[in-house]
């Protein structure tokens, strides 16, 4: 991969790409949590079965694991996920893949819930393995960000973060 002084893609500065990915991060979990408790109201107020909840709940998991291919923080940011070797956008594979570092326990909650098993249910020490892991990962990423390094994920997809307002 190319050094980013030689790289023809615009790339944000390690400071404003740091704060505004937070920012569309913010604002793609913040759309969940104004889903979520509209969705639990329903459980609550019966108008949804558990069963339709976990579905609905895997669907918004499902989505936020994709959003780079529809990125709506991403976008009030000024920020794209782009194919780093061609620049085109990221494909809904290359989303998918450098999602899950983060998708991974939420998308676990949900199917387990589809399976009638909660969460709460499980061993406490399978449960704390999986969360310490998971804390330990989004950290490392954290790091590789302020580095100014690509995330795992985006290692492993293949895709980079540009500046759309230098790019048009």
């Amino acid at each position: 991969m190319s050094s980013v002084a030689n790289d023809p893609l615009p790339s944000p500065s390690v400071s404003s790409l740091r704060w505004r990915r937070a920012g569309a991060r913010a604002i793609d979990v913040g759309l969940g949590l104004v889903l979520l408790p509209a969705l639990l109201a329903g459980v609550f107020l019966q108008a949804l079965s558990p069963v339709v909840f976990a579905v609905l709940t895997t669907a918004i998991n499902l989505w936020y694991l994709a959003s780079d291919r529809f990125p709506i923080g991403k976008r009030v940011m000024g920020l794209a996920v782009v194919d780093a070797t061609t620049g085109a956008p990221c494909t809904l594979n290359q989303s998918w893949t450098r999602n899950t570092t983060f998708g991974v326990r939420p998308l676990l909650t949900g199917v387990l819930l589809m399976f009638g098993i909660k969460w709460a249910e499980l061993p406490r020490g399978v449960t704390l393995a999986i969360d310490v892991a998971l804390l330990a990962l989004a950290f490392y990423e954290a790091s590789r960000v302020d580095k100014g390094l690509p995330r795992l994920g985006d290692r492993w997809a293949g895709t980079r973060v540009i500046d759309t307002r230098v790019a048009r």
